[in-house]
């Protein structure tokens, strides 16, 4: 039994599918046809009713008809409809329908009963949907272009997750490059720096930027000068990782500050480490773990709080996903460090600490998996490159070859020379992808086809990922590698971010002396607020350039889309204060008011402009659904703007005319039916501007 329609398009399609089946039991249309691009909709026109169908338009030619005579059939069944109040065809055979006002009566008291709730839909059916995005490098604070990617991605993993997917939200650490190693190069003169030494002026191909100073300040306080006048090759390791650590500490720093939030932080280094050999007594213990189930927020929360290997494995008995049986006392401290690390510190389900400022954290995947199987053998396997390779090998789509020279474009990996190949071109992509360097390592693209086997090994069959533009021709070979990798069971949506380009009053800004190169995103945020930048990052389609000016977003003006919206919802809030004048007895709580207001006459907001405002209201669903399936967030800021727009004017006209006023003083019963529909309003107000991540104050200040 299918689920009920969740809104009031979906039952009027609903209506429309029941219409055609009627047909197709009478004879007057085949059996068995194809419905699937049957859609309802908006009109075109607010004159030509309150939606029309295109199914005529899209079934006539399976079925062997004239679309208008297909047209004709069709209404007249969904006239019999009490929903439907009236049905016209138009044209070669479009279908408009005006509904019942009853209808939007019983929408407005839906939307009223499901509170925050509405528009919220089991789309997803609970799939797994891993989201990626910022996984910008680690080598120094992030700016507004990055800022951009990071407020597209969670909004994106908000909206999949309201329309009930699963959605684990990603960053891929690049720390694995020669960049980590320049940053590691940049953060020893920092650290000599701090020690007094004179470094002069920052050599080419460094980082520049004040923000390593502090870093360098604490090399130096945790080693003092014994790391001075090593080789290169002693401390390049130890410092990279300090530098990584701390740029990490900064980039989830400045995601905070955004409200941005990830659940797994994944290491591109870990891909190309070599599986250690592991002692026999760990492996004996590796061995009986059979466990997979997730880890509850009581039991991260104890194994964060441990400091030691031993006490992390008696976390991990009492759970039930180690079995020592009588082999505990006999465990050596190496043993228990191997155990523990394996469990922990696989690099396909880490386990994540949150970033600072999440007071609550989603609970994650214990490492249990793949990769404790793998060590139980007690042998040493390849890395996870190598074995990705081996796998594509296998299947027949790796080969040596040459590569044809480019022609007419730059192809920026081909050398003429006999190399490793992937067979892309059987995936779609326009040339096969070589996968080693000419030093004997791997290309970046081999490490990104591992990365994304492990998305797919970690159940994952829709992944996404959002990338600035400047990777638009990435995205074939990636996507030919996951149609590879999965046997065509996964699928990667690639949504390329633009640029941002920053202004202050029309003019441009000017780099900043923290980062030496850009102004950084925690810049901008405290400059403005999370709010401004979060909205007016997602107030134009994510494939479109995007001019943001610092002295604009935060006028308050209707020019000011952020400002607008959210004035909306305080405006709504004003109104119910001032309305307990004529309504004594309203609640404050938005669900008892809600409740309340429910129970108002609903059927004298008969005005044209309320109706309107009702028929707004009950779009919110729709928009919700469309924007989730097209992976496109900025629908939902459009239509805000389009609801809160529509609510301030019957504000001024309630000024104009009076008796359009909310407030009523000789009305209650017309005043509590208009705080019902304010209620509507505000809600869906409420729930549009938390998938975007944006705050909805109850006064503008």
């Amino acid at each position: 039994m299918s689920d009920p329609p969740n809104n009031i398009f979906a039952a009027v399609l609903a209506r429309v599918h029941a219409a055609l089946g009627a047909l197709a039991a009478e004879g007057a249309l085949p059996a068995g046809l194809d419905a699937s691009r049957v859609l309802v909709e908006p009109p075109r026109e607010a004159a030509h009713g309150d939606m029309a169908t295109n199914a005529a338009m899209v079934l006539a030619k399976p079925a062997g008809q004239k679309p208008r005579d297909l047209a004709e059939a069709l209404a007249g069944k969904l006239r019999a409809e009490p929903l439907i109040a009236d049905v016209a065809v138009a044209g070669p055979g479009f279908i408009n329908l005006t509904l019942d006002p009853q209808a939007w009566i019983d929408e407005l008291r839906t939307a009223l009963a499901a509170g925050g709730g509405y528009g919220k839909s089991g789309m997803g059916g609970g799939a797994p949907v891993n989201v990626e995005y910022v996984s910008a490098n680690p080598t120094g604070p992030m700016h507004v272009g990055h800022g951009r990617g990071a407020v597209f991605g969670d909004a994106l993993a908000n909206l999949l997750a309201f329309t009930g997917h699963a959605v684990t939200r990603e960053y891929y650490v690049n720390d694995a490059g020669a960049q980590v190693d320049v940053l590691a190069r940049s953060v020893f003169l920092r650290y000599r720096e701090a020690l007094g030494e004179t470094i002069g002026p920052i050599p080419d191909g460094f980082y520049p930027g004040d923000y390593l100073k502090d870093v360098g300040a604490a090399l130096a306080a945790e080693f003092g000068a014994a790391l001075v006048g090593k080789p290169e090759a002693d401390w390049l390791p130890l410092v990279r990782g300090r530098a990584i650590d701390a740029m990490l500490g900064m980039i989830r720093a400045d995601l905070a500050a955004l409200n941005v939030r990830h659940d797994v932080f994944f290491s591109e280094r870990s891909l190309l480490e070599k599986r250690r050999k592991l002692s026999r007594a760990a492996a004996e213990v590796l061995a009986s773990i059979t466990s997979r189930r997730q880890a509850t927020r009581a039991e991260i929360k104890e194994i964060r709080g441990v400091s030691t290997s031993k006490g992390t494995l008696d976390v991990l008995v009492r759970a039930g996903w180690v079995r020592l049986g009588g082999r505990r006392k006999s465990l050596g401290r190496p043993v228990i460090y191997e155990i523990t690390e394996a469990c922990l510190l696989h690099y396909e389900l880490k386990l994540i600490e949150d970033p600072p400022g999440y007071k609550e954290p989603r609970e994650t995947v214990l490492a249990l998996a793949g990769y404790l199987f793998e060590h139980s053998r007690a042998e040493d396997s390849a890395d996870a490159v190598e074995a990705t390779i081996a796998a594509l090998r296998a299947k027949g789509l790796i080969y040596q070859g040459r590569l044809e020279p480019p022609k007419g474009q730059a192809i920026e990996d081909w050398e003429d020379r006999e190399q490793t190949l992937f067979r892309a071109t059987a995936f779609g992509d326009d040339v096969d992808r070589p996968l080693m360097k000419s030093d004997g390592g791997y290309t970046y693209f081999a490490s990104d086809i591992a990365y994304h086997k492990s998305k797919f090994d970690r159940g994952f069959r829709s992944m996404i990922d959002v990338w600035g533009a400047d990777h638009g021709g990435y995205v074939k070979r990636v996507q030919a590698a996951v149609k590879a990798i999965s046997g065509g069971k996964a699928e990667l949506d690639v949504k390329l971010v633009q640029l941002v380009k920053l202004l202050r009053a029309g003019e441009p800004v000017k780099m900043s002396k923290r980062s030496g190169e850009f102004v950084t995103l925690r810049e901008v945020v405290d400059e403005v607020g999370r709010d401004a930048v979060r909205f007016m990052m997602l107030y134009r389609k994510n494939d479109a350039p995007l001019d943001f000016d610092l002295a604009k977003v935060i006028e308050q003006s209707r020019d000011n889309p952020v400002f607008y919206v959210q004035y909306g919802h305080a405006r709504g809030q004003s109104v119910f204060r001032n309305a307990r004048a004529v309504v004594p007895d309203l609640p404050e709580a938005p669900a008892a008011r809600a409740a309340a207001l429910a129970q108002a006459p609903l059927e004298r907001l008969d005005d044209p402009g309320e109706r309107a405002l009702i028929k707004r209201i009950a779009l919110y669903p729709r928009v919700v659904e469309a924007a989730a399936a097209a992976h496109e967030p900025h629908r939902i800021a459009f239509y805000l703007y389009e609801l809160a727009s529509e609510f301030h004017a019957q504000w001024t006209r309630g000024n104009d005319l009076p008796h359009l006023r909310f407030i009523i003083q000789n009305d209650p019963q017309l005043t509590t039916a208009r705080l019902a529909l304010i209620q509507g309003v505000v809600a869906v107000l409420a729930s549009g501007l938390a998938l975007l991540g944006v705050g909805a104050p109850d006064e503008m200040r």
